[in-house]
């Protein structure tokens, strides 16, 4: 039985940046692109705005139609033929620019000069609202970010991370990365430093513009403090001194603990994925932490479980 593929959650300038091919090995077997930070991509899952789609092929019983998708990093071409009648049917219809997610494959070609040029091949493609969109981007975010942290280990002749810290990686991808760095002998940090910049603020105005520009790495929250204890009967009631709380800082944190708890099995925000989540959002750990307080304390949200968070 053939296995399908994970589809990863990348940026488009990362897939465009891919000119290496990792040729299948055996009958059926997938190929794959290898990314300059260690992605070992055969099915991807993007977003950004998709334009109209144009025909391309040259046979009209065989329709083949392409459309160009963009995000904050880059664009793309998205590629349909009757093999995928669904995502070939949203790209003859298509009339406007919309906001979409597409789920396809990499596919690289190289022209005149050996120049290479990636496009996906669209299996499926849905629009969404740009709060999907946005969700989408950011975990494709939060995956580079991880990635690059990897990369830049491995440029700087240490391993990617050692097996006792927390978050390590998977073998499979630092073979990948070893393989990468082989392959892109020019540090590409910087370069993808500035990529996740631009696709973060991209993300400002769903996030709102009083939120501070995110630091690059993320980092483990620090250690809750304990509140002090309230004299029974007593409630508790907050210092006259603190600022009041940042409406939209509050409410975009209350849509992560929503988020999270939606997708997590026990129903729960998990507060350390809470505060990775923020800070690429552009929350630091220690606003996330004062917030969190705050919010526990006038009872928006609640504790039941160390380090799981929900709605009170």
């Amino acid at each position: 039985m053939i296995q399908r593929e994970p589809a990863w959650r990348v940026l488009l300038e990362e897939i465009t940046s891919a000119t290496h091919e990792i040729p299948p090995e055996g009958e059926r077997a997938a190929g794959y692109l290898l990314s300059p930070l260690g992605a070992r991509m055969n099915r991807v899952l993007v977003a950004g705005a998709l334009e109209p789609g144009e025909s391309v092929g040259k046979d009209p019983a065989q329709p083949f139609y392409r459309a160009r998708l963009t995000d904050a990093t880059t664009s793309v071409f998205v590629t349909a033929g009757s093999y995928h009648p669904k995502a070939l049917q949203v790209l003859q219809q298509l009339k406007e620019s919309r906001t979409a997610i597409v789920l396809g494959k990499t596919h690289l070609y190289r022209g005149k000069n050996e120049v290479p040029y990636v496009s996906l091949r669209a299996e499926n493609i849905r629009f969404v609202s740009q709060a999907l969109s946005t969700a989408v981007t950011a975990e494709a975010i939060d995956g580079t970010l991880e990635r690059l942290e990897g990369i830049a280990r491995l440029h700087g002749g240490r391993s990617a991370r050692a097996p006792e810290e927390p978050g390590s990686f998977s073998s499979s991808w630092t073979a990948s990365a070893q393989q990468a760095v082989r392959r892109y002998p020019n540090d590409p940090t910087p370069r993808f430093r500035e990529m996740i910049g631009r696709a973060l603020r991209g993300l400002e105005p769903e996030i709102g513009p009083t939120i501070p520009p995110p630091k690059p790495v993320v980092r483990a929250p620090p250690p809750r403090p304990t509140p002090p204890p309230v004299a029974p009967g007593a409630s508790p009631t907050p210092s006259k001194d603190r600022p009041p709380l940042d409406a939209a800082q509050s409410s975009a944190l209350l849509d992560l603990v929503d988020e999270l708890s939606e997708g997590a099995s026990d129903g729960y925000a998990d507060l350390r994925e809470l505060s990775q989540r923020a800070e690429l959002r552009g929350l630091p750990a220690e606003r996330v932490e004062e917030i969190v307080n705050r919010l526990e304390e006038d009872g928006t949200i609640e504790e039941p479980i160390v380090g799981k968070l929900r709605r009170a």
